[in-house]
């Protein structure tokens, strides 16, 4: 059975999430990931396993989707201090799934992927990276940012998403595209993944502190 470097990368996310635990004054958003990135790993080997069985699976991803764009709106949501946009995060954390899934059960009725549902989400989480990174370097943090894990996670989110939604925003206009173009979108969209990971790893690591004494060693 072969294993893509994707899903190799993503266990070792996963991994590297669990040092929050053991870090000083993590704030609550970094305890969550690695029950975010458990259920991403699992929804992501249930869904390989249905695939090779010829087992529809895009309910499956469909519904991890939704839950998560809620998990990174409330991550957003935690690293922006503005009240005002605060409160309308917490407003679209209800109203996106509730219009999402009125969109898979009822209009669509859950054919196949919800290209556009995706498209909205991306739309939805770059906005407010890009609000994150506005209001970052309006009032500048007295840490180094290469040592804050909001900065980090910030970024990976706002490449993933800026990334994928001209992808999914293509793919939606496009009814069964050709088999070079599908494959071409996957390599991009496994690319993508694969350095939001990275990004990923390095906010959890980013604040343990190595010991010269080590490194000399």
């Amino acid at each position: 059975m072969s294993i893509s470097f994707e899903t190799v990368l993503l266990f070792v996310c996963l991994l590297a999430s669990f040092s929050v635990y053991f870090q000083p004054d993590s704030e609550s958003y970094l305890k969550l990931f690695p029950v975010y990135l458990f259920v991403a790993f699992a929804v992501e080997q249930i869904g390989e396993y249905l695939q090779k069985r010829n087992t529809p699976n895009a309910l499956l991803y469909i519904i991890f989707v939704v839950l998560e764009f809620i998990f990174y709106f409330w991550i957003l949501r935690q690293i922006i201090q503005n009240k005002k946009a605060k409160r309308v995060i917490i407003n679209i954390m209800w109203i996106y799934p509730l219009l999402a899934l009125i969109n898979i059960f009822i209009i669509r009725k859950a054919q196949g992927f919800d290209s556009m549902s995706y498209a909205v989400g991306c739309f939805l989480v770059t906005a407010m990276c890009i609000f994150y990174f506005y209001e970052l370097f309006q009032f500048p943090s007295a840490n180094k940012l290469s040592r804050e894990p909001a900065f980090w996670i910030g970024t990976a989110v706002l490449f993933n998403y800026c990334c994928m939604f001209p992808i999914f925003s293509f793919i939606t206009f496009i009814h069964n595209p050709p088999m070079f173009i599908f494959k071409n979108l996957e390599l991009i969209r496994s690319i993508i993944n694969i350095f939001t990971y990275l990004l990923f790893i390095i906010a959890f690591l980013c604040r343990i502190k190595i010991n010269k004494s080590m490194l000399q060693s």
